[in-house]
């Protein structure tokens, strides 16, 4: 990678260090993930207006720390996307975390190929931001953690016994077909989906848990 770049990229994590400054981890449009030191940006209003946080999206100037091979300084953010929708629907708010999430363990820092992730990605959370496509967020969930495990190598549905064969057909059926009349019952394809991915990295996703938990209220509702 260039000594700096400007750089099209998504924040998928950030972690505070000393008193005001973040280490941010990103997916990027072209370098895979890579993670960055934004100095003084819990403070600094005028280089990171509104802070960094989750979701930040847009483009992102970044030069190479020379004490530091793998670690980079983040000067600038010119934001593209405030994801408004996302921000004032906990639903999907919830499933763009659990997409976020996938994107940070399956793209390998600095890997450049894990830039195949960028895109998808941002698509996922662009229908995810359309209060319009609320119906459809088991399916875009769906199709992203299908999107993501193919180009990492991984094919659930080719893989024997992993779903129930009705599972797997409402999986290919989404892929192929779509789901824009909302036909398909996705809820348990989805958590046969989710489960598939957790064995194949060996630990659990942790946003996980807060999509379970708006699934139950949501059932308790409906009685």
């Amino acid at each position: 990678m260039d000594t700096k770049i400007e750089e099209r990229a998504i924040v998928l994590r950030t972690a505070a260090v000393r008193e005001s400054d973040l280490i941010v981890t990103l997916l990027t449009h072209s370098h895979g993930k890579v993670a960055a030191v934004a100095r003084g940006a819990r403070k600094s209003k005028r280089r990171f207006p509104g802070g960094l946080d989750l979701f930040d999206f847009g483009v992102f100037s970044l030069q190479r720390l020379k004490s530091h091979d793998h670690l980079f300084q983040l000067d600038s953010l010119e934001r593209a996307e405030a994801w408004l929708g996302l921000r004032s629907d906990l639903a999907s708010l919830s499933y763009a975390a659990l997409a976020l999430e996938l994107a940070d363990v399956f793209a390998s820092e600095e890997d450049p190929t894990s830039s195949a992730l960028f895109a998808p990605l941002i698509k996922t959370l662009q229908h995810l931001n359309d209060p319009e496509r609320k119906q459809a967020r088991r399916a875009e969930l769906c199709r992203y953690c299908l999107s993501v495990l193919t180009l990492s190598g991984i094919d659930p549905l080719a893989s024997h016994g992993d779903f129930q064969q009705e599972q797997n057909a409402v999986l290919t059926t989404l892929l192929t077909n779509g789901n824009e009349d909302g036909a398909l019952d996705l809820r348990a394809a989805l958590k046969a989906l989710l489960d598939y991915t957790e064995r194949a990295i060996g630990k659990r996703l942790l946003t996980r848990i807060q999509v379970a938990s708006l699934a139950q209220a949501a059932k308790r509702e409906a009685r």
